[in-house]
């Protein structure tokens, strides 16, 4: 490998949640772990106190504890000083970086701190980019194809060590294409700065929030007319909303399609709803 990694440092961060939204869900823990290409050299982990309750399903997927908050938790603000002082200058990597990075840039809004300019990369996007054969690029599947320990999936500091291993592994891989500083920058083209980072949230988000929210609980079936990009034409699906997700700073409305029970992400921006008995929704 090229002695040009040699003292090149990485932090790769990954953050668990109350929820799924930034406008309305909350950081609940912080993990990240300092990194070069010969391996990991720190770490750095908190538990965050949030302001409202747990939703029970994101309990469900890291198994943090109520408990566990209280007797470990901190106040958000403590937790991202911590994060930046951890951080310092160097590189970020998430998977999926957009998630996070909402999470981020909304907590450090409410906080008031700094939003860092470091760059940062996503290994997801990454893995999808030079590793196209591969059928999925989510984090579990990763770590269960390259054989890391996924003890404790779902907790932050444990996923950020295995976000860590896969962007070694992408770098120790595709060697060839980074030999070189040009190479190198080429290979790092995808890279933003977090300062940069934006999310496309509507004006409407709140109107918007309710409505949806109504729709999931009441597992309500709607109508949807949305722009097939790959055809140019419109598709009409009949959709139960499940969710809505941030996802390459866009907002997405997840819905399984009626009949096939297949899920899919639907880009609020290419999309119409029509409600069976409001017709077309208007927020």
């Amino acid at each position: 490998m090229s002695s040009y990694f040699d003292n090149i440092f990485w932090v790769a961060v990954d953050l668990e949640t109350t929820g799924l939204n930034p406008w309305q869900h909350e950081i609940i823990e912080i993990g990240a772990v300092r990194f070069s290409i010969h391996g990991l050299t720190e770490s750095y982990q908190k538990l965050v106190r949030p302001k409202k309750k747990q939703d029970p399903k994101s309990r469900k997927v890291h198994n943090i504890t109520n408990e566990e908050i209280d007797l470990k938790g901190q106040e958000l603000k403590d937790a991202l000083l911590g994060l930046l002082a951890f951080i310092g200058d160097d590189r970020l990597v998430f998977h999926n970086a957009s998630f996070d990075l909402s999470f981020l840039l909304a907590g450090l809004k409410e906080t008031k701190l700094p939003i860092p300019a470091n760059y940062y990369y996503d290994s997801l996007y990454l893995s999808k980019h030079f590793f196209k054969e591969r059928e999925k690029h989510s984090l579990s599947h990763l770590r269960a194809l390259l054989n890391l320990d996924n003890e404790d999936e779902h907790r932050a500091l444990s996923d950020a060590i295995a976000t860590a291993k896969v962007f070694i592994h992408i770098l120790r891989e595709r060697g060839s294409e980074v030999t070189s500083r040009k190479r190198f920058t080429s290979f790092f083209r995808y890279h933003r700065r977090f300062n940069e980072f934006q999310i496309q949230i509507p004006k409407e988000m709140d109107s918007i929030n309710k409505y949806f929210d109504q729709l999931i609980r009441q597992k309500k079936m709607i109508k949807i007319k949305t722009l097939n990009k790959e055809t140019g034409a419109y598709e009409n699906y009949l959709v139960i909303p499940l969710a809505l997700m941030v996802f390459n700073q866009k907002i997405y409305a997840k819905c399984k399609i009626y009949l096939t029970d297949t899920e899919r992400l639907f880009p609020f921006s290419d999309t119409e709803f029509f409600d069976p008995e409001l017709g077309k929704i208007k927020f």
